[in-house]
């Protein structure tokens, strides 16, 4: 995976029909402010809910879906790893074992054709990994600034999807067949929950 060219960082318009209104579960309406290619996805621009009239920016390409609220422990973790998948972002080719080592007895075929959602996907190298995998779409989603990082790390993937996003308050639909959370939960002021 080293030595991928980064595209200009794009909110490809496919993303749209799994997300939807964090706050109310409605669709969101797409402003488009900014467009990257010919083909529509979008550089900067907006998602809009037209029941309970929120909006949410997208920047460099990335949906940033928010909470209006974040306690100081999650935004302390945010900023820690934020830096770090930020200043430590490569991508090494150890990776694709590690993963599939945490997630056995799912092997890499499972991937093929499924929907899969990464919670908590730091620097995106388990949403590329499954993206490479066959996997239909890739939505990677974390608090943290380290969607830069995770987007940069899979813009050449056409079916990875890159969003920030809190994932006590995913605002996805219920529609993935595979949803993995890898060295996230312990990291939250209440795992269990």
């Amino acid at each position: 995976m080293q030595g991928s060219k980064a595209k200009p960082k794009i909110m490809k318009a496919s993303l749209l029909k799994y997300l939807m209104c964090p706050q109310c579960a409605s669709d969101f309406t797409l402003h488009v402010d900014q467009i990257a290619t010919p083909g529509g996805e979008v550089l900067e621009g907006s998602l809009s809910c037209p029941a309970c009239k929120l909006s949410y920016p997208i920047t460099r390409g990335i949906p940033r879906i928010l909470p209006r609220e974040t306690s100081s422990d999650q935004l302390e973790t945010a900023a820690a790893f934020g830096y770090e998948w930020t200043h430590f972002s490569q991508i090494e080719d150890t990776y694709e074992q590690e993963f599939l080592d945490w997630i056995a007895p799912i092997e890499k075929a499972f991937f093929k054709g499924k929907l899969v959602l990464d919670a908590g996907c730091g620097k995106g190298r388990h949403a590329a990994l499954s993206g490479i995998f066959g996997s239909t779409d890739v939505v990677g989603a974390d608090i943290s600034d380290a969607v830069e990082a995770a987007y940069a790390n899979t813009s050449h993937l056409p079916n990875v999807h890159i969003i920030q996003a809190d994932i006590n308050h995913l605002p996805v639909r219920d529609c993935f067949d595979y949803v993995y959370s890898i060295g996230v939960l312990h990291h939250m002021p209440n795992p269990r929950r």
